[in-house]
């Protein structure tokens, strides 16, 4: 079994998991901030439909390699936001776009392709 994560702090800066004092202490750690967390992902056809679970984040501890999933109970985190949804994916997106609209209007995406091909032609042989 194998399960798509993501760190969430690369899609919200802003997330901020509070846990328990029961779990520091059985992570090892006296500040969550010494932990690592990270988040599921479900796949969909358009990966701006993917999901990720902020309310269960899976966290470990870098040093002694001890992890847990914990639960956000008052945390106001959801078990499916959209990756879309993300202000650090929209972002992305838009800088995606512009970058192929440059290339689109300068022709130099029909250099790239040519290259591409070139360069995949000088590989199989």
């Amino acid at each position: 079994m194998a399960f798509v994560v993501i760190n969430p702090f690369s899609l919200d800066p802003d997330y901020a998991p509070n846990l328990t004092d029961e779990e520091l202490t059985y992570l090892g750690v006296k500040d969550a901030e010494e932990l690592s967390y990270y988040v599921t992902c479900v796949l969909q056809a358009d990966y701006l439909d993917n999901t990720v679970n902020l309310k269960c984040p899976l966290v470990i501890n870098p040093e002694n390699h001890k992890g847990m999933q914990v639960i956000l109970e008052a945390s106001g985190y959801e078990y499916k936001h959209t990756l879309g949804s993300f202000e650090s994916v929209q972002a992305k997106q838009k800088l995606l776009y512009k970058e192929m609209l440059r290339k689109i209007s300068t022709g130099m995406w029909k250099k790239e392709v040519k290259e591409n091909h070139v360069n995949f032609k000088k590989e199989k042989e």
